[in-house]
């Protein structure tokens, strides 16, 4: 059976109401990175309908402009949240402010669409020499996709961040067939510092640092079903905390 229907939903938070919920939640305040806590929000208000993935920014006031799909319409989300949420993370948000609209479930093939996206391009690390060499990193380990092509490159040749990224990019649009890079741009790039949970025996809270990147570009879609999996599903890892919602716009307003 397929999924269901793709919905783009838009929300706005109240972010001191967030940060509220998110003490009583047990995250730590110092190390409460805005992803997680949007994570938690969005799990606790809509359980299975969580928007995944999704893309949060700072709005007028004091409040976070949230845009994100989800296999839900508004009016399911917000009966979910009415039934059966935490009133404190109810508090966060105006349910019936939420907006939805659905997605195209079809795609045409060769279509060229323009897209902006923020991305945690990151690899699984091996134990090679060439790894070993620079740090020491425990093989399997999440690394800056950068950092296997500059271990391994020509130190007396430039190594471009863009292109790196841009390369990483292009194998996660042409899983399954779904989409082909046309062009991208880097726009920016920046380290960040993630709260993550500890599922072991060690339960408790820890926080890793991941490439944080925002890049613009142009892709062609190839495979229409793929396609649409593909936009519902996201764009790399960390995906439930802010990255790989990707933004589709008009080629002739796209940076190529």
């Amino acid at each position: 059976m397929s999924d269901p229907s793709l919905f783009m939903t838009r929300m706005s938070i109240d972010r001191p109401a967030m940060l509220r919920f998110g003490r009583s939640f047990g995250i730590p305040p110092e190390l409460a990175d805005e992803g997680y806590s949007v994570h938690a929000l969005l799990r606790a208000l809509f359980g299975e309908f969580a928007p995944k993935p999704f893309d949060s920014r700072p709005s007028p006031g004091r409040s976070l402009a949230l845009l994100g799909y989800a296999r839900a319409p508004a009016a399911q989300l917000a009966d979910h949240a009415m039934r059966f949420a935490d009133p404190l993370a109810c508090a966060c948000l105006d349910l019936e402010g939420l907006a939805s609209k659905p997605m195209p479930a079809d795609w045409p093939p060769s279509s060229k669409l323009g897209f902006d996206v923020r991305i945690c391009p990151v690899v699984r690390s091996r134990a090679d020499t060439a790894r070993m060499a620079h740090g020491g990193t425990r093989a399997h380990a999440e690394v800056d996709a950068f950092l296997p092509e500059a271990w391994n490159s020509d130190a007396s040749t430039p190594l471009d961040r863009g292109a790196v990224y841009s390369r990483w990019l292009q194998r996660e649009l042409s899983r399954e067939g779904a989409a082909a890079l046309v062009s991208a741009r880097l726009i920016s790039f920046k380290r960040t510092r993630l709260a993550r949970r500890n599922h072991g025996d060690q339960r408790g809270w820890t926080r890793v640092e991941r490439p944080d990147v925002t890049m613009t570009g142009v892709l062609e879609v190839t495979g229409s079903e793929a396609f649409e999996r593909l936009l519902g599903r996201g764009i790399g890892r960390h995906r439930a905390f802010g990255f790989g919602m990707l933004l589709l716009k008009p080629v002739s307003t796209a940076h190529a």
